[in-house]
């Protein structure tokens, strides 16, 4: 089988690296991409690179769609620096019956004279460079078999995406939204800032108490309003913490809700009173009101009217609401259609209305 190598700190993986991974594919009519993210750096040491095991996850977060892309753990079980030589010398004589070429970027080519055993590296495989249409194809190293793969790359790079989450910037089309989800969750880069890390890990204690599949839902609603907050340009840190906090009371017994709601000065409504389940937003409110007195009120709202939202509702609210209604663990065929159609988030708002006004009459 041919098998492309590309190897990388994937420090986190982002759509160039996708990009690079696919026009070798296409191009040089590839089965499989292997990527090997490096154990431990030779040429990019850096102080503060997320260990193995966090880059790995994001990696395989970022590969769900694509079949024909995996992870190679090569590099791991070998220990110590990551040299593409030894790499390679161990994935031939592991995998006689496939074919491997090197996968690089345009840009890395220049760098290849320093690479260790470069010379018989270029005897023992071909390359694929994938370059920007327009770039000089000239090999920088004597007898290398390289075969261009002219690709229109994103400019972004992982230092620049690094950068950009250290100083809470979210806007980052360039990172599937999967992947920019578990970077929040874990605070990878330090991207929440203290304040929201705080209020996430009192969330996530509270949250584990609950059933397997409430916390499921809890965490992909969570997502679903994440990617919502990005889309209208809103920080979307509360968004995270508003998700993660809404169902934490959903299992509760009537006594725990009352009792939590009976401490505020919450109005519950008739049906609230009727059947306390109902008020479990309230009542995760109250709790967070105890445990974090400081957070952001818009949280405390959001959380509090996320089942009974109304046409003008806060926007986080709002985007908590759309986004609880229309999770695609519910598997409801008119809500995931709903959340699936090229709609404005207003639009999508209205149709969440109806659905629950229907759902309350």
């Amino acid at each position: 089988m041919r098998t492309g190598i590309l190897g990388g700190s994937f420090d986190p993986v982002h759509r160039q690296h996708l990009q690079l991974a696919l026009a070798a594919l296409i191009e040089c009519c590839l089965d499989e991409v292997w990527f090997v993210p490096v154990f431990q750096a030779v040429h990019k040491q850096r102080v503060g690179m997320l260990d193995y095991h966090h880059r790995r996850q994001l990696l395989q977060t970022g590969l769900k769609d694509n079949p024909r892309m995996r992870i190679c753990d090569i590099e791991m079980e070998l220990g110590g620096p990551s040299y593409t030589f030894r790499t390679l010398e161990v994935l031939q004589e592991r995998y006689p019956d496939r074919q491997f070429f090197l996968i690089i970027g345009g840009d890395s080519l220049a760098e290849l004279p320093t690479w260790k055993n470069v010379e018989q590296l270029v005897k023992m495989t071909e390359f694929i460079v994938v370059e920007r249409p327009g770039c000089e194809r000239r090999s920088p190293v004597a007898d290398a078999v390289i075969h261009w793969a002219p690709c229109q790359l994103s400019k972004i790079s992982s230092t620049q995406i690094r950068s950009r989450l250290v100083n809470h910037d979210f806007n980052l089309p360039e990172l599937d939204m999967r992947v920019l989800f578990e970077v929040m969750l874990n605070n990878h880069y330090g991207c929440l800032g203290p304040d929201y890390l705080r209020w996430l890990k009192l969330v996530e204690k509270q949250r584990k108490r609950s059933p397997e599949g409430l916390q499921e839902h809890m965490k992909s609603v969570t997502c679903l309003a994440v990617r919502y907050a990005i889309e209208l340009g809103v920080d979307p840190r509360p968004a995270l913490i508003a998700g993660m906090a809404h169902d934490l009371f959903r299992d509760a017994t009537d006594a725990e809700i009352i009792g939590l709601v009976g401490n505020t000065d919450f109005l519950l409504t008739d049906l609230e009173k009727e059947t306390p389940m109902l008020a479990h937003g309230p009542a995760a409110a109250a709790w967070l009101r105890q445990v974090a007195p400081e957070i952001d009120s818009a949280i405390i709202s959001a959380v509090k009217n996320h089942t009974f939202p109304v046409a003008d509702s806060p926007l986080l609210t709002r985007v908590l609401a759309v986004a609880d209604t229309l999770d695609p663990v519910r598997q409801v065929a008119e809500r995931d259609a709903l959340r699936e159609a090229d709609l404005s988030f207003a639009e999508r708002y209205q149709g969440v209305l109806e659905i629950k006004k229907k759902s309350h009459m």
